[in-house]
């Protein structure tokens, strides 16, 4: 919905500024603690809506100390925080969560880290409420006292039981208790209206019981000053609250226009959106006080679900939101796009369960897919031929066997062209070399073969013009030097590689692979050395130079998996 500037910077005032009348400076105090998360107890589905209402209570002139899912420590420090206050007017105290009760009228308030307390050590592990009770005394007539709760298990020693036994409380004090749902609306809605008192907000919810001081002609909220109007911007923050027509807009114009002209129509439609399935369903979510993690595992189970394919951040968009109602429709359960703690458990709880279908067809697929890999692999001879591993790397390029296949493949194919070159040499004919080409025209030896062939047809008799080493001789043939200037040259290319003794014997040794004898594998570039790698310079179309660069030494080693460090 897009709001005119002007409008949008009315509605960014009705929601942060104070209320346009005069309040009286009363430094009003409120203590709201919304537990909902127990270690070793059930859920308060909608606990932390009591701490949810430090917003309307601050728009109203009230300092709030908030808390939620404290442990007992953390409660008793926010009491202290309470009685360093010295609130001597108007106070308010809530409490929802988890409370036990003892015979003789002991009622205590239990910290989410509460184990199994008993008569003994319930002291330790919950807030007695007559502590609280003593700090409310504190502002006699001013001071009201909530508890909430529900009918949710909690495991309890001897001497204990479940619930809120409401024990007489100080002269001056409400004290309200019900339902965590229904102290939230009193706290929220019932006693934000102005001039609304205690007992008139109690006695509109049967489900709510009160005692204590419970006038009925004290408003908890002043009224509205004598001669108040509204300013200029009323009519304006008004509009905005209208065309956005959403819970928070209509209590943000109470909030600054309590008394306003539009008011009235303000709380009749807030009572409307109350109402609204919708509005409920947001609501009932907002109490679960989902953390961002708590999101993210509600995205990951609807994602293998097949209910929802954004990200995983847990921020509930459009895309989250229509995720949860298609498992709601899917499931039979109200298509709200909103969670409760039984829908959100259930989603988890089937996300998990698919998980492990997903994981089970994994495995057995997998277990499928390796049992025809293993059956092929024997069937096209264990890596035994040419054409059996080609077969198999063809059908399985992934498969349990490719990296051996591969290696193997490869030694086969090199050990197959070396065995056809000496062969194709020892004949050192026409005939043999051009056989050997038809075989491997794309060959380690293939330029080198035909080099051959065309000394053979020139009659050259083993010697080519420019001095070429014979490859299968078994010797060198002296070859004209390069001249006096480019041989410095070279020289100087070499040293630069800066060759340790082992890189060059594996250099010789890669010569003598490829059929070119460069003599004794030991690293002295001999001669014999130098002759047989410029017969490998003339096979590869390189400069027949007799001496080391990177470029040769890139060609001798291509494909060979060894890699010369070059300094």
């Amino acid at each position: 919905m897009f709001l005119a500037p002007r409008r949008a910077a009315t509605l960014a005032l009705c929601l942060f500024a104070a209320p346009a009348f005069s309040v009286p400076a009363f430094a009003d105090t409120a203590l709201l603690i919304g537990n909902s998360r127990y270690e070793h107890g059930a859920t308060i589905r909608e606990g932390a809506a009591v701490a949810a209402a430090a917003r309307p209570l601050e728009g109203v002139g009230f300092e709030v100390i908030e808390g939620r899912n404290l442990t007992t420590t953390e409660i008793r420090n926010r009491l202290s925080q309470l009685v360093a206050a010295d609130e001597t007017d108007r106070l308010v105290i809530a409490l929802s969560g988890h409370f036990a009760n003892a015979p003789d009228g002991g009622v205590w308030f239990l910290g989410t880290d509460a184990d199994s307390p008993d008569r003994g050590d319930v002291g330790g592990q919950g807030i007695d409420l007559g502590t609280v009770l003593a700090i409310a005394a504190r502002a006699p007539g001013r001071a009201l006292v909530l508890l909430a709760t529900e009918d949710r298990d909690f495991p309890l020693g001897l001497g204990l039981s479940r619930g809120i036994a409401l024990p007489e409380p100080p002269q001056g004090v409400a004290l309200v208790a019900g339902s965590a749902r229904d102290v939230s609306q009193l706290l929220w809605a019932d006693l934000l209206e102005p001039g609304a008192t205690i007992a008139g907000a109690v006695s509109r919810n049967e489900m709510l019981v009160a005692t204590g001081f419970l006038p009925r002609d004290v408003p908890f909220l002043p009224q509205a000053p004598a001669g108040f109007t509204a300013d200029a911007d009323e009519a304006e923050t008004w509009d905005a609250a209208r065309e956005l027509d959403t819970e928070g807009a209509y209590r943000a114009y109470l909030m600054r226009y309590p008394f306003g002209p539009n008011a009235e129509a303000a709380r009749d439609r807030l009572d409307e959106l109350r109402n609204d399935p919708a509005s409920i369903a947001e609501r009932t979510e907002t109490a679960l006080g989902l953390t961002r993690d708590d999101r993210r595992e509600v995205q990951r189970a609807l994602s293998v679900l097949g209910h929802y394919d954004g990200n995983i951040d847990g921020i509930f968009g459009a895309g989250s939101r229509a995720g949860i109602r298609a498992w709601q429709q899917e499931t039979g359960a109200g298509a709200t796009g909103f969670l409760t703690v039984t829908t959100r458990a259930a989603i988890l709880r089937d996300g998990a369960a698919r998980e492990a279908e997903i994981a089970a067809e994994e495995a057995e697929a997998r277990a499928a897919r390796e049992a025809l890999d293993r059956a092929f692999w024997a069937q096209s001879g264990q890596g035994q031929s040419i054409a059996g591993l080609r077969a198999y790397l063809e059908r399985f390029p992934q498969g349990l066997f490719a990296d051996m296949a591969r290696s193997r493949l490869s030694d086969l194919q090199g050990e197959g062209e070396r065995r056809a070159w000496e062969s194709a040499t020892a004949q050192d004919s026409i005939p043999s070399y051009r056989q050997f080409l038809e075989t491997y025209p794309n060959g380690t030896y293939a330029a080198a073969a035909r080099n051959r062939i065309a000394e053979l047809q020139r009659g050259a008799g083993g010697q080519a013009p420019g001095g070429s080493y014979l490859p299968g001789h078994g010797g060198t043939i002296t070859q004209p030097q390069p001249p006096q200037a480019n041989l410095q040259a070279y020289q100087m290319e070499e040293a630069r590689l800066n060759l340790n003794t082992r890189s060059r014997q594996m250099l010789e040794l890669h010569l003598a692979r490829r059929g070119f004898h460069p003599g004794q594998v030991d690293g002295q570039f001999d001669d014999q050395t130098r002759a047989a790698l410029r017969a490998f310079q003339a096979g590869m179309g390189l400069p027949q130079t007799g001496y080391f660069n990177q470029a040769t030494i890139l060609r001798l080693t291509q494909g060979s998996g060894f890699n010369i460090i070059i300094h």
